[in-house]
């Protein structure tokens, strides 16, 4: 690693021309990582369940193997109510770091981002969450000859943490698509990419109770973690960068570009662009929608955490149905 301290002057970013056919070629990575997201969640939400009875609660085996199944006894229904406030407190502390953490990083990674690229970024966040489904792979093929804790699955969000979960994925494939279409074509582009983003979540959900009955826990982890590391390798080799930085010296050093990830004055630019005035009651209709939408998030990562233990306790339904 270079770590020259020189001093580098950024002209502001321009858009560097990519060849159509490889402009915007994101929709692969993003419908594998959204499929890994949807095969592994329910499961990792049973297998937690299934932890917490075993090792934290230490119930019988038999009876927690029964958990999540139709026609339970009292006695399984009584240790699901006490299983489920267990694993919901596990699962809070996933959506408080996949969300509180990210979101402050966002403000940083947006802007030098700007200044020295859309693929660097791309490539930290999908291989955050590779390293983090191969981290749950590894703990819960451990879990199957040594007790662990489930609470040793918060360790495995760190990684996809640190590297912006999907608030800066997603801010940054935007950006990346503004980057390299014009305004005739770039909503359709952008309909298209939401489309693989859908129907990554839409196959996972379809085939996870499949895999989990023909498999185990395991096995879907690392069919998950396999699609994001083929996610990674396809940002690396298929995807080019679409910001071209003019800079009065030519080589600049990590250190020196790690140093200008935590500029506060960047993070100043970007907000006060936000607010600044603009015709037609633009402004206004900008942060409506930023408000709208972070509601909209709100109310979807709220339910996410505990809708599947609601599926549990009242439908008696089981990821493997």
């Amino acid at each position: 690693m270079d770590c020259s301290d020189e001093e580098v002057v950024l002209s502001p970013a321009v858009v560097q021309p990519v060849r159509r056919g490889r402009s915007s070629n994101l929709e692969i990575p993003v419908f594998l990582l959204f499929y890994a997201w949807n095969v592994s969640t329910p499961v990792l939400t049973d297998q937690i369940i299934y932890q917490a009875c075993t090792v934290s609660l230490a119930a019988n085996v038999s009876d927690c193997a029964k958990l999540g199944h139709e026609h339970e006894s009292p006695e399984v229904l009584d240790l699901e109510a006490r299983v489920q406030p267990y694993t919901a407190d596990i699962l809070m502390v996933e959506a408080l770091s996949d969300s509180i953490l990210p979101a402050a990083l966002n403000l940083f990674i947006g802007p030098w981002s700007d200044r020295y690229g859309r693929k660097p970024v791309l490539l930290l966040t999908f291989s955050g969450f590779a390293l983090s489904l191969a981290m749950i792979t590894a703990f819960c093929g451990w879990s199957r000859w040594y007790p662990l804790d489930p609470w040793i699955y918060t360790f495995a969000f760190i990684p996809s943490a640190l590297s912006g979960s999907v608030c800066t994925l997603m801010s940054t494939v935007y950006c990346y698509i503004a980057d390299v279409t014009s305004e005739r074509e770039r909503g359709a582009k952008m309909a298209l990419l939401d489309t693989s983003l859908y129907g990554g979540m839409l196959a996972g959900s379809l085939s996870s109770s499949y895999i989990l009955r023909k498999t185990n826990a395991t096995t879907v982890f690392a069919i998950a973690a396999g699609a994001v590391f083929l996610a990674v390798l396809h940002v690396a080799l298929r995807v080019r960068e679409s910001v071209h930085i003019r800079r009065h010296r030519v080589h600049v050093g990590c250190c020196t570009k790690l140093r200008h990830l935590f500029r506060l004055d960047m993070v100043v630019d970007t907000v006060r662009t936000c607010f600044q005035w603009r015709p037609h009651y633009d402004r206004a209709i900008i942060l409506l929608g930023v408000v709208a939408l972070g509601g909209n998030i709100f109310a979807l990562e709220d339910t996410h955490t505990v809708f599947f233990l609601f599926l549990r306790k009242h439908f008696n339904w089981s990821v493997r149905k």
